[in-house]
């Protein structure tokens, strides 16, 4: 949320970087404030524990709380930011290839601002079979396939988040100096 609220911010607004500086702060207070906030509902009332492989909000004590700690902590937090990343990010892509589409040259930084809008997408990607079994879980015992698609999914974000990175101008020509030498770039 904090990335996607400093580029609207500096490409919506026209606030500069040095301007938002003032307002780190207040970043992080909503940031870490909320992230507080939402983790002490399902510590008063004592449902942290195991789940399924997992340490986290458990539904063995009191499965009608546990379940909606889950969604109230986590799920519904997890995709409104989701909704607002991609729409942020997707707003900055389609306004990027505008004025690339006219001609305009763009500085290597606003194209790899275009390119963020991949990462949400790894987010969603990763979160929404875990979604789904906790939505199935509400109405019945788990099924196997999706706590296997859950897993191999969630666990998945790191790697995504690298080959997102890792598929950057900048990264490619950084790994080919590596691999082929110096001046690699410009033998081609």
């Amino acid at each position: 949320v904090a990335v996607a609220l400093v580029v609207q911010m500096v490409w919506s607004k026209s606030r500069t970087l040095a301007q938002l500086d003032a307002d780190y702060w207040k970043i992080h207070a909503v940031v870490w404030g909320t992230t507080v906030l939402l983790a002490i509902p399902a510590a008063a009332s004592r449902n942290y524990g195991e789940t399924a492989g997992w340490c986290w909000i458990t539904v063995h004590r009191r499965e009608a709380l546990g379940t909606a700690w889950r969604f109230v902590c986590f799920y519904i937090p997890l995709w409104f930011i989701a909704a607002y990343n991609l729409r942020v990010f997707w707003v900055v892509r389609s306004q990027v290839k505008q004025i690339s589409a006219n001609g305009a040259a763009l500085p290597r930084s606003v194209q790899a601002l275009a390119r963020m809008v991949w990462y949400p997408v790894v987010l969603v990607i990763c979160y929404i079979f875990g979604t789904i079994n906790r939505i199935q879980n509400i109405f019945s015992p788990p099924i196997y396939e999706i706590v296997i698609l859950h897993a191999l999914f969630q666990s998945s974000q790191g790697i995504g988040n690298a080959i997102v990175y890792g598929t950057t101008p900048s990264v490619q020509e950084a790994l080919g100096e590596m691999v082929y030498g110096k001046n690699s770039a410009q033998q081609k």
